[in-house]
């Protein structure tokens, strides 16, 4: 995938590794999507950051090291601390993919211009699966079938904690298309404005204040 080198904590992206971002709670199918990696052709770099995944992953992965990469068949494990803001935004960008969780993470996941996967936040009564769909459908209005496709059944797979062997592949197949898409749904949201300049315009044009000079 790609050829950047991103150092820090003692992260070297090697040129021709798929470079992966986890950052998500715990999920009771990750084990598929590990032996997916695990046992793929081609090789890859998952980055985890200190928290509840990491501790899942231990339990599936004993041997997996703190302190060091760990390697499992075509799949390298490293930990990082949790980073200053500048130097996540740059994660973000290095990574082919990110799976980010939560509302903050999916803005920069999205400004970072880069393939992402989202696990949102749990609603009482589902609520946040459409919540998503909405989303989804904004984001990949005007893509080809087969993309959309791809990236909606692995986030409902990923979001309802079902297995993600087939829907990884199936979306492993495009990610060398998302890229592309990210960028123009990037400048898309950056053609809308910053939120204190439109807030301004909108107080300008809906607002008369009435001056008095008395």
């Amino acid at each position: 995938m790609g050829d950047g080198i991103w150092c820090h904590g003692g992260l070297y992206h090697r040129s021709r590794c798929l470079l992966v971002r986890g950052f998500s709670h715990s999920h009771q199918q990750l084990a598929s999507l590990l032996s997916c990696w695990q046992g793929a052709n081609s090789t890859t770099l998952c980055v985890i950051p200190t928290g509840p995944l990491v501790e899942q992953v231990q339990q599936l992965l004993p041997e997996l090291s703190l302190d060091r990469s760990t390697t499992f068949g075509a799949l390298t494990i490293k930990i990082l601390p949790f980073l200053p803001q500048p130097d996540y935004d740059l994660l973000l960008s290095a990574c082919d993919i990110n799976f980010v969780r939560g509302e903050d993470s999916i803005v920069r996941a999205q400004w970072a211009a880069k393939p992402f996967i989202w696990q949102i936040y749990r609603q009482e009564e589902q609520a946040h699966l459409q919540k998503l769909q909405a989303f989804l459908q904004r984001y990949t209005a005007g893509w080809p079938q087969a993309l959309t496709n791809a990236i909606v059944n692995f986030h409902h797979v990923w979001n309802t904690e079902q297995p993600l062997q087939a829907t990884w592949q199936e979306l492993e197949q495009v990610l060398v298309e998302l890229p592309a898409k990210n960028l123009l749904w990037r400048n898309k949201l950056e053609s809308h404005g910053d939120l204190a300049s439109n807030l301004v315009r909108f107080v300008e044009k809906k607002i008369i204040i009435q001056r008095n000079f008395s």
